[in-house]
């Protein structure tokens, strides 16, 4: 049972490969590696925290409920500025602002947006939002920060284990 993050995947946003660069054909494309992709590191019993914009600014909660059934994994859905988020369509999935993770002595705190962490949190802020549209700002890890941008654009397309970000941690920390 592994824990993951992911934000940003935007399933049926049809501004997303173009506005986001993303190398992809067509949307339709996209969503397709976007499944592909989580199905083959998630498992069933793995949980996924998404880290908000789920699905695109015109994707209504139904529909939102659709893709969601076809990724493995229980899911903690933050709500992002795109999202259309419902507990009740979301079935067995939480839907909140913020989560807060401690895995292998690390604090995380979760949120889309990285300015909603809170000013005296003193661990790691995962968050999304940033994609890769200004890398010198959001990298995959601001060590000055202690931030981690967990955008898609960042993860190769695909959810990324906390265990694999505290390892990456525990090589530069220790080094």
């Amino acid at each position: 049972m592994a824990l993951f993050v992911v934000a940003d995947t935007h399933f049926d946003d049809d501004n997303a490969v173009e506005y986001h660069m993303r190398p992809f054909n067509d949307v339709d494309h996209m969503n397709e590696t976007l499944v592909h992709n989580w199905n083959r590191v998630v498992s069933h019993n793995d949980t996924v925290i998404v880290l908000g914009d789920f699905t695109g600014p015109e994707v209504n909660s139904t529909v939102t409920a659709e893709w969601a059934s076809l990724l493995n994994g229980d899911k903690i859905f933050l709500q992002g500025d795109n999202d259309e988020l419902s507990i009740t369509e979301l079935q067995n999935s939480k839907i909140t602002d913020e989560y807060k993770i401690e895995q292998s002595g690390y604090e995380f705190f979760c949120t889309h947006e990285p300015s909603d962490a809170p000013k005296n949190w003193s661990g790691w802020v995962i968050h999304g939002n940033s994609h890769q549209l200004h890398p010198q700002d959001y990298p995959l890890y601001n060590y000055q920060y202690k931030r981690i941008n967990a955008s898609v654009e960042q993860l190769g397309y695909t959810p990324i284990a906390v265990s694999a970000i505290t390892e990456m941690l525990d090589r530069i920390t220790h080094s």
